[in-house]
């Protein structure tokens, strides 16, 4: 079997960072004996970098091959300069595949819009099976990120964005959403069959370590440092507890505005971009695992979360949705109120109690295992044969 996978976004190996969704589909994929083939893009949205000046192509392995499409670059993660990328991105895949062999399915992801379109008129153009991966949604998260007082303009100017989503799911043959919120907005989208399957987690690469003893409760958030975290209600509760020790990893957008804010706060350390080996490390001098989102995010499951699990790491989150009730259930964290210091700090305050900490640790690294994704994506490659009965 052929196997097109169509995303201009994330790591590709050997560039350091740990194996992205798309990597693994492709890897879970080819293991098996297909040949597929990931198109991204040239300009790499991790280090705002162009991988190469033109077409080119790299051999992850015999069976799994990626094609870079040349496209222009851009700063700001929200802008203009990111739908053109987008645009050009989907314009050139699409033409460059109807003169290729055809593929046998599909995979498109869907944000962004324009990639999931091309992967809509190459499956009609092949006659191939078409499949969507849904890991966000963008249109919603635009609007989300506009001041409130703009929020109804965003939403007409990417109304858009939203009519291409449901004609591209309306063609698929299976939508795949990162989440069962997103499943379920896909569902009532059009998309005839649905299924969820986590990013997950490679629960070995972050298995639990020995914590050593100390006097300073550790906590850790690791992601981006965007404006549509809450970051700065985190920033403004850890001035008030001096015995807490925060670390926060990762780079972004907000990242020299918070590190002037923390520049008087002797408690709190910016680690910056790291690999997988010092995340580990981050994680296994830590007591808790930060999820802190500002009101009407649009994320259901997000990464962190998974490390955070897998590192036997309570969690203290934000988000009201699948999250929340995840950790609850499982006794493996507690939500605060966004944007709410006073129940920020409450929730810091309670997992502060070893004898508390301890039972929630067990009980998220057993909620991890439930997201090995070796399993995961064993799972997406079946689903990928049942579509042409391999």
């Amino acid at each position: 079997m052929r196997v097109w996978l169509l995303n201009p976004y994330g790591p590709i190996p050997g560039e350091g960072w740990r194996d992205y969704r798309f990597t693994l589909m492709a890897r879970e994929l080819a293991e098996r004996g297909h040949q597929v083939t990931w198109f991204t893009a040239t300009f790499a949205h991790q280090s705002k970098q162009q991988r190469a000046a033109g077409w080119a192509q790299h051999e992850v392995s015999e069976r799994f091959a990626i094609e870079l499409v040349p496209t222009p670059s851009y700063s700001r993660n929200i802008g203009l300069k990111r739908l053109w990328f987008e645009l050009v991105f989907g314009e050139r895949v699409f033409q460059r595949g109807k003169s290729l062999p055809p593929p046998d399915v599909i995979v498109a992801a869907d944000p962004p819009q324009f990639c999931g379109a091309a992967g809509r008129k190459l499956a009609r153009h092949h006659h191939a099976s078409f499949v969507t991966d849904c890991f966000d949604l963008w249109p919603e998260l635009f609007v989300a990120a506009a001041p409130s007082s703009l929020r109804w303009l965003v939403s007409a100017a990417v109304a858009p964005l939203r009519r291409l989503r449901r004609r591209n799911l309306r063609a698929t043959s299976l939508a795949i959403a990162v989440a069962e919120t997103y499943r379920v907005l896909l569902q009532r989208e059009g998309a005839r069959q649905t299924v969820t399957i986590p990013i997950g987690i490679d629960v070995d690469a972050f298995a639990p370590r020995e914590k050593r003893a100390g006097d300073h409760l550790g906590l850790v958030y690791a992601g981006s440092l965007g404006e549509h975290y809450d970051l700065d209600t985190l920033l403004d509760v850890v001035a008030t507890m001096p015995d807490v020790r925060l670390t926060i990893a990762g780079r972004g957008p907000a990242e020299d505005r918070l590190r002037k804010r923390a520049a008087s706060l002797p408690n709190v350390t910016f680690a910056g971009a790291v690999d997988v080996a010092k995340l580990s490390e981050l994680y296994a001098a830590a007591d808790i695992g930060l999820a802190p989102y500002r009101a009407g995010s649009t994320v259901a499951l997000p990464t962190k979360l998974f490390d955070y699990l897998a590192a036997a790491l309570p969690v203290i989150t934000s988000l009201d949705s699948e999250v929340s009730t995840l950790i609850e259930d499982a006794g493996a964290g507690v939500r605060y109120a966004a944007g709410d210091a006073v129940s920020l700090r409450t929730a810091i305050v309670a997992l502060s109690d070893p004898a508390r900490r301890g039972p929630m640790a067990a009980a998220a690294r057993a909620l991890a295992m439930r997201f090995d994704a070796r399993m995961l994506y064993a799972q997406f490659a079946d689903a990928i044969e049942a579509l042409v009965g391999s």
